[in-house]
Protein backbone atom coordinates (compact mmCIF):
# COMPACT_ATOMS: atom_id res chain seq x y z
CA UNK A 1 0.00 0.00 0.00
CA UNK A 2 1.13 3.43 -1.03
CA UNK A 3 0.50 6.94 0.08
CA UNK A 4 2.12 9.02 -2.01
CA UNK A 5 2.55 12.96 0.03
CA UNK A 6 2.96 15.30 -3.45
CA UNK A 7 2.95 18.75 -4.86
CA UNK A 8 5.47 20.45 -7.27
CA UNK A 9 5.90 22.90 -4.94
CA UNK A 10 8.03 23.55 -2.49
CA UNK A 11 6.92 24.82 1.53
CA UNK A 12 3.58 23.53 1.04
CA UNK A 13 4.34 20.99 4.40
CA UNK A 14 4.79 17.79 2.86
CA UNK A 15 7.21 16.50 4.99
CA UNK A 16 5.72 17.28 8.37
CA UNK A 17 2.04 15.80 6.87
CA UNK A 18 4.12 12.51 5.36
CA UNK A 19 6.17 12.32 9.01
CA UNK A 20 3.13 12.87 11.26
CA UNK A 21 0.79 10.07 8.81
CA UNK A 22 3.69 7.24 8.72
CA UNK A 23 4.20 7.51 12.52
CA UNK A 24 0.36 7.09 13.48
CA UNK A 25 -0.01 4.35 10.42
CA UNK A 26 2.76 2.73 11.13
CA UNK A 27 4.17 3.23 7.95
CA UNK A 28 7.91 3.03 6.53
CA UNK A 29 8.92 6.32 4.50
CA UNK A 30 10.58 7.27 1.41
CA UNK A 31 12.27 10.53 1.05
CA UNK A 32 12.43 11.43 -2.87
CA UNK A 33 13.45 15.05 -1.76
CA UNK A 34 17.48 16.35 -2.28
CA UNK A 35 17.04 18.35 0.56
CA UNK A 36 16.00 14.61 2.78
CA UNK A 37 13.94 16.85 5.39
CA UNK A 38 11.93 13.47 6.47
CA UNK A 39 15.34 11.65 6.58
CA UNK A 40 16.81 14.52 9.05
CA UNK A 41 13.14 14.26 11.24
CA UNK A 42 13.76 10.58 11.22
CA UNK A 43 17.60 10.52 12.18
CA UNK A 44 16.91 13.31 14.64
CA UNK A 45 13.78 10.88 16.01
CA UNK A 46 16.34 8.31 16.87
CA UNK A 47 18.88 10.71 18.75
CA UNK A 48 18.96 10.25 23.06
CA UNK A 49 17.06 12.99 24.53
CA UNK A 50 20.04 14.84 25.91
CA UNK A 51 20.99 15.52 22.20
CA UNK A 52 17.97 17.02 21.28
CA UNK A 53 15.70 13.70 19.77
CA UNK A 54 13.19 12.11 20.92
CA UNK A 55 15.04 8.89 22.25
CA UNK A 56 12.72 6.18 20.38
CA UNK A 57 13.16 3.51 17.56
CA UNK A 58 13.37 5.25 14.07
CA UNK A 59 10.85 4.29 11.40
CA UNK A 60 12.23 2.13 8.49
CA UNK A 61 13.33 4.70 6.06
CA UNK A 62 15.13 5.26 2.64
CA UNK A 63 16.13 7.46 -0.05
CA UNK A 64 17.59 7.57 -3.48
CA UNK A 65 21.14 6.49 -3.39
CA UNK A 66 21.36 9.18 -6.00
CA UNK A 67 20.28 12.25 -4.13
CA UNK A 68 23.25 11.33 -2.23
CA UNK A 69 22.07 11.44 1.93
CA UNK A 70 24.48 10.79 4.00
CA UNK A 71 22.36 10.62 7.01
CA UNK A 72 21.84 7.14 9.07
CA UNK A 73 18.76 5.51 9.87
CA UNK A 74 18.33 5.49 6.60
CA UNK A 75 18.15 2.96 3.61
CA UNK A 76 19.82 4.24 -0.28
CA UNK A 77 17.62 2.72 -2.59
CA UNK A 78 19.54 2.71 -6.57
CA UNK A 79 17.48 4.00 -9.32
CA UNK A 80 17.34 0.59 -10.88
CA UNK A 81 15.90 -1.03 -8.21
CA UNK A 82 13.22 2.01 -7.36
CA UNK A 83 10.29 0.09 -9.32
CA UNK A 84 10.47 -2.86 -7.97
CA UNK A 85 10.92 -1.02 -4.67
CA UNK A 86 7.66 0.31 -5.13
CA UNK A 87 6.09 -2.92 -6.73
CA UNK A 88 6.84 -4.97 -2.82
CA UNK A 89 4.56 -1.93 -1.26
CA UNK A 90 1.87 -1.91 -4.17
CA UNK A 91 1.84 -5.59 -3.57
CA UNK A 92 1.25 -5.66 0.16
CA UNK A 93 -1.95 -5.25 1.97
CA UNK A 94 -0.31 -5.16 5.21
CA UNK A 95 2.92 -2.85 4.71
CA UNK A 96 2.63 1.09 4.11
CA UNK A 97 4.39 3.65 2.27
CA UNK A 98 4.27 7.02 2.65
CA UNK A 99 6.25 8.46 -0.12
CA UNK A 100 7.56 12.44 0.83
CA UNK A 101 7.94 13.57 -2.67
CA UNK A 102 9.80 16.39 -3.72
CA UNK A 103 9.36 19.95 -4.30
CA UNK A 104 9.55 20.11 -8.43
CA UNK A 105 8.29 17.70 -11.30
CA UNK A 106 10.54 14.66 -12.01
CA UNK A 107 10.06 11.34 -13.28
CA UNK A 108 10.77 9.61 -9.92
CA UNK A 109 7.94 11.63 -8.88
CA UNK A 110 5.29 11.06 -11.04
CA UNK A 111 6.07 6.97 -10.83
CA UNK A 112 5.24 7.57 -7.46
CA UNK A 113 2.36 9.62 -8.30
CA UNK A 114 1.23 6.56 -10.89
CA UNK A 115 2.05 3.88 -8.39
CA UNK A 116 0.30 5.17 -5.13
CA UNK A 117 -3.03 3.98 -3.71
CA UNK A 118 -3.84 7.57 -2.80
CA UNK A 119 -2.29 10.59 -3.39
CA UNK A 120 -2.46 13.28 -0.43
CA UNK A 121 -1.43 17.26 -1.76
CA UNK A 122 -0.98 20.10 1.16
CA UNK A 123 -2.45 23.10 -0.21
CA UNK A 124 -2.50 26.30 2.24
CA UNK A 125 -5.30 28.35 1.78
CA UNK A 126 -3.68 31.46 -0.42
CA UNK A 127 -3.56 32.84 -3.87
CA UNK A 128 0.35 31.45 -4.89
CA UNK A 129 -0.93 28.14 -3.68
CA UNK A 130 -4.20 27.52 -5.33
CA UNK A 131 -2.42 28.57 -8.47
CA UNK A 132 0.64 26.14 -7.65
CA UNK A 133 -2.00 23.48 -7.61
CA UNK A 134 -3.17 24.17 -11.12
CA UNK A 135 -0.12 23.19 -12.19
CA UNK A 136 -0.11 19.97 -10.04
CA UNK A 137 -3.26 19.40 -11.39
CA UNK A 138 -1.72 19.19 -14.81
CA UNK A 139 1.18 16.53 -13.51
CA UNK A 140 -1.67 14.29 -12.35
CA UNK A 141 -4.35 14.12 -15.43
CA UNK A 142 -1.11 13.74 -17.40
CA UNK A 143 0.06 11.15 -15.15
CA UNK A 144 -3.72 9.44 -15.55
CA UNK A 145 -3.04 9.61 -19.55
CA UNK A 146 -0.27 7.77 -19.09
CA UNK A 147 -2.05 4.85 -17.19
CA UNK A 148 -5.39 5.23 -18.52
CA UNK A 149 -7.24 5.17 -15.24
CA UNK A 150 -8.19 7.81 -12.73
CA UNK A 151 -5.81 8.37 -9.84
CA UNK A 152 -7.10 8.66 -6.11
CA UNK A 153 -5.95 12.03 -5.39
CA UNK A 154 -6.55 14.51 -2.57
CA UNK A 155 -6.18 18.13 -1.16
CA UNK A 156 -5.79 18.72 2.65
CA UNK A 157 -5.94 22.39 3.34
CA UNK A 158 -2.76 23.04 5.07
CA UNK A 159 -1.26 25.86 7.60
CA UNK A 160 -4.90 27.13 8.10
CA UNK A 161 -5.27 30.15 10.20
CA UNK A 162 -9.03 29.38 11.74
CA UNK A 163 -9.70 33.18 12.54
CA UNK A 164 -9.56 33.73 8.49
CA UNK A 165 -12.68 31.54 7.54
CA UNK A 166 -13.29 33.10 4.32
CA UNK A 167 -10.41 32.47 3.67
CA UNK A 168 -10.26 28.81 3.71
CA UNK A 169 -14.10 28.45 2.83
CA UNK A 170 -13.06 30.15 -0.58
CA UNK A 171 -10.39 27.59 -1.19
CA UNK A 172 -12.30 24.89 -0.39
CA UNK A 173 -15.25 26.48 -2.86
CA UNK A 174 -12.28 26.39 -5.23
CA UNK A 175 -11.13 22.95 -4.83
CA UNK A 176 -14.02 21.22 -4.93
CA UNK A 177 -15.63 22.76 -8.08
CA UNK A 178 -12.78 21.40 -10.46
CA UNK A 179 -11.52 18.37 -11.76
CA UNK A 180 -8.91 15.78 -9.80
CA UNK A 181 -8.87 16.57 -6.84
CA UNK A 182 -11.28 15.38 -3.57
CA UNK A 183 -10.89 17.48 -0.64
CA UNK A 184 -10.16 15.76 2.48
CA UNK A 185 -12.66 16.93 5.81
CA UNK A 186 -9.59 17.28 8.29
CA UNK A 187 -8.13 20.73 8.08
CA UNK A 188 -4.39 21.19 9.04
CA UNK A 189 -3.98 24.32 10.94
CA UNK A 190 -1.40 26.98 12.05
CA UNK A 191 0.56 25.52 14.98
CA UNK A 192 3.57 25.72 16.20
CA UNK A 193 3.49 22.19 18.14
CA UNK A 194 4.01 20.99 14.61
CA UNK A 195 7.25 22.62 14.06
CA UNK A 196 8.31 21.86 17.60
CA UNK A 197 7.36 18.21 17.31
CA UNK A 198 9.43 17.96 14.07
CA UNK A 199 12.41 19.65 15.49
CA UNK A 200 12.81 16.33 17.77
CA UNK A 201 12.19 13.48 15.51
CA UNK A 202 8.74 13.04 16.85
CA UNK A 203 4.39 13.33 15.34
CA UNK A 204 2.11 15.60 17.05
CA UNK A 205 0.70 13.12 18.92
CA UNK A 206 3.97 11.72 20.46
CA UNK A 207 4.80 15.96 21.74
CA UNK A 208 3.28 16.54 25.17
CA UNK A 209 0.81 18.73 25.55
CA UNK A 210 -0.16 19.24 22.22
CA UNK A 211 -3.74 18.04 22.30
CA UNK A 212 -5.34 20.90 19.42
CA UNK A 213 -2.96 19.56 17.08
CA UNK A 214 -2.77 16.12 17.92
CA UNK A 215 -6.70 15.97 17.64
CA UNK A 216 -6.42 16.52 13.81
CA UNK A 217 -3.55 14.86 13.24
CA UNK A 218 -5.37 11.89 14.98
CA UNK A 219 -8.53 12.65 12.66
CA UNK A 220 -6.70 13.04 9.36
CA UNK A 221 -4.85 9.46 10.12
CA UNK A 222 -8.74 8.11 10.77
CA UNK A 223 -9.72 9.89 7.66
CA UNK A 224 -7.21 8.09 5.55
CA UNK A 225 -7.42 4.74 6.61
CA UNK A 226 -11.36 5.10 5.78
CA UNK A 227 -10.65 6.08 2.05
CA UNK A 228 -7.63 3.25 1.97
CA UNK A 229 -9.75 0.50 3.16
CA UNK A 230 -12.25 1.67 1.07
CA UNK A 231 -10.21 1.39 -2.27
CA UNK A 232 -9.08 -1.79 -1.44
CA UNK A 233 -12.28 -3.57 -1.19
Amino acid sequence: MIITVAHQKGGTGKSTLATNIATLLQADILDLDKQHSSALWNYVRSLPKEQGGAGKAPLRMATLAISGCSLPAQTPIDTIDFQSYLNAYAESADHILVIDTAGFDSGNNRLSLIMADMIITPVAPSQMDLYGLNQFRSIVQEAEEHVHRKLNSYVVLNHVIESSKKTWQDATDYITSGPTFKLLHTKIHRRIDYQRAYEHGLSVVELAATKKAAKEMKELADEIKAIIGDIRK
